[in-house]
């Protein structure tokens, strides 16, 4: 997976934030809620240009012996939404500057422990998360719009990362 793709995934995962620091004016007019505003613009589209794009080939088929649901990955995921809310529109430039940082580490964290399958957006758009130990023994990870798979059985995917794979909607 490239580093755009993947930046623009930290991106997509944070839409939310994004959102809401722009609302409550978080760093300032200007420049500020202009750049909390365009990153949470630049998120939904290259979410929404990705998904659209990945597995119009190089398709892989995942054969699945057993698998668990994992959705609350996500709900785990927005704890992170929180410590940012604690830096108020009034905070010091010293605060805002921390928590720039604190967000720089979380994107670095988040690309390097490729936590990227667990974003909001595939929340939202109604696909699952779900734990899968192949026929062969492989643990891996599971983004599908499916609420329930018969295991075993075999899914055509597309592959995000050596261990997190993309089932799209049909249609």
């Amino acid at each position: 997976m490239s580093n755009i793709t993947q930046i623009i995934l930290f991106l997509s995962s944070y839409v939310p934030l994004f959102i809401f620091f722009t609302i409550l004016n978080t760093f300032g007019l200007f420049p500020g809620d202009i750049i909390t505003g365009a990153m949470a613009f630049v998120g939904i589209v290259g979410f929404s240009i990705l998904v659209s794009r990945t597995g119009t080939s190089n398709r892989d088929n995942l054969k699945i012996g057993s698998l668990q649901v994992r959705n609350g990955d996500f709900i785990a995921y927005t704890v992170t939404y929180i410590v940012p809310f604690l830096a108020t529109p009034q905070s010091s430039v010293n605060e805002k500057i921390v928590l720039i940082l604190l967000l720089a580490l979380l994107c670095f964290l988040y690309i390097k422990s490729e936590l990227f399958y667990i974003n909001p957006l595939f929340s939202l758009m109604g696909y699952k998360l779900f734990q899968v130990t192949t026929e062969q023994g492989k643990s891996v990870v599971l983004i599908t719009p499916r609420s329930f798979i018969q295991s075993p059985t075999t899914l055509s995917v597309c592959r995000l990362s050596n261990f997190v794979f993309l089932e799209k909607r049909h249609g």
